[in-house]
C-alpha cells in the first residue's frame, strides 16, 4: 500500500503541480512583466507568499489547514461552469469532503500530520456536515447539469468512496483539474510565446522541487518517509495555491471585465 502512496504523491508533484508553472505566462498576460522591474517585483512577490505559508503552518497549523480546505474550495468551484454561485461552491467541497463519508479515520490520520500533534476531529466532524450539504445542493438541481457534468459528478463521488483518499486527490488533480488549467492556458497563448512557455514552465517546477527540498528540512521532515513527503507536498501545494489563485483570479476578472 505504501508504494501506492509514494506514487499517488509522486503523481502530484510530477503532472498536478507543474499546472502552476504557467503563472508566469498569466503574469505577462496581465503586463506584470512588462519589464526588468515588474518581473523582479512578481517573483519576489509569488516567492515571499509561498515562503510566508510554509513559515506560518508549522506555527498556526489548524488555521493553516482550515484556511487552505476554504482557499481550495473556491478554487477547484471554477471547474464546474454552472451558473448557480451555490452549485459550485458546492462542487468545490464536495471534491473535498467526500472521502470522510467511508474514509474519515483515514483523512483524520492524514491531517494529523499536517496539524503536528493537534486533533483533526473537530475538522472531520465539519467536514462531515459540508459534505451532506453540499452533496443535498447538488442533487435538488442535477436536472440543471449537463450529462458531462452529471458523469463527472458520479465518477468524482465514486472515486471519492471507493479508494484511499490521497490517490482519490491525486487521480482528482492530475487527471481533472491540472489538465484543465493546462489546455486553457494553453490555448490562450499566442503560438510565437509557446515555446518560451515551456521553457519558463520547466524552470518554475524545478524552483519549486528545490523549495520542496529545502522547506522539507527547515520542516525537518524525510522525504523517504511517506509521512514527510506527504506532509510537505501538501504543506507546498498551499503555498503554491494562494499566489496561483491570486493571479488566476485577477485574470478571470480581468477577461470579464477588462
Amino acid at each position: 500500500m505504501e508504494i501506492v502512496l509514494y506514487l499517488s504523491l509522486a503523481a502530484i508533484m510530477l503532472l498536478g503541480v507543474p499546472h502552476g508553472a504557467f503563472d508566469p505566462i498569466i503574469a505577462d498576460r496581465l503586463g506584470w512583466l512588462s519589464n526588468s522591474s515588474r518581473l523582479v517585483m512578481f517573483y519576489l512577490g509569488y516567492l515571499l507568499v509561498t515562503v510566508l505559508v510554509f513559515f506560518i503552518w508549522p506555527v498556526f497549523p489548524m488555521m493553516s489547514l482550515f484556511g487552505f480546505l476554504l482557499v481550495s474550495v473556491y478554487h477547484f468551484s471554477q471547474d464546474f461552469k454552472v451558473r448557480s454561485v451555490l452549485g459550485r461552491l458546492s462542487y468545490g467541497t464536495l471534491i473535498l469532503t467526500i472521502p470522510v463519508v467511508l474514509h474519515s479515520l483515514r483523512v483524520e490520520e492524514l491531517f494529523d500530520h499536517l496539524l503536528f500533534g493537534q486533533s483533526s476531529k473537530p475538522l472531520i466532524v465539519i467536514m462531515m456536515f459540508a459534505c451532506a450539504i453540499s452533496f443535498l445542493v447538488l442533487l435538488f438541481s442535477f436536472k440543471s447539469y449537463s450529462k458531462k457534468q452529471l458523469i463527472e459528478l458520479a465518477a468524482i463521488v465514486s472515486m471519492g468512496l471507493l479508494l484511499d483518499p490521497l490517490v482519490y486527490f491525486a487521480l482528482f488533480f492530475c487527471l481533472l483539474h491540472s489538465p484543465r488549467h493546462i489546455k486553457h492556458e494553453w490555448n490562450l497563448l499566442p503560438i510565437h510565446k509557446q515555446k518560451m512557455s515551456l521553457v519558463i514552465g520547466a524552470g518554475v517546477i524545478f524552483a519549486t522541487y528545490i523549495l520542496a527540498v529545502i522547506a522539507a528540512n527547515y520542516l525537518n521532515l524525510s522525504l523517504s518517509d511517506v509521512s514527510g513527503f506527504f506532509t510537505i507536498v501538501f504543506i507546498g501545494l498551499a503555498a503554491l495555491t494562494y499566489p496561483h489563485m491570486f493571479l488566476v483570479e485577477i485574470a478571470r476578472y480581468k477577461r470579464a471585465y477588462g
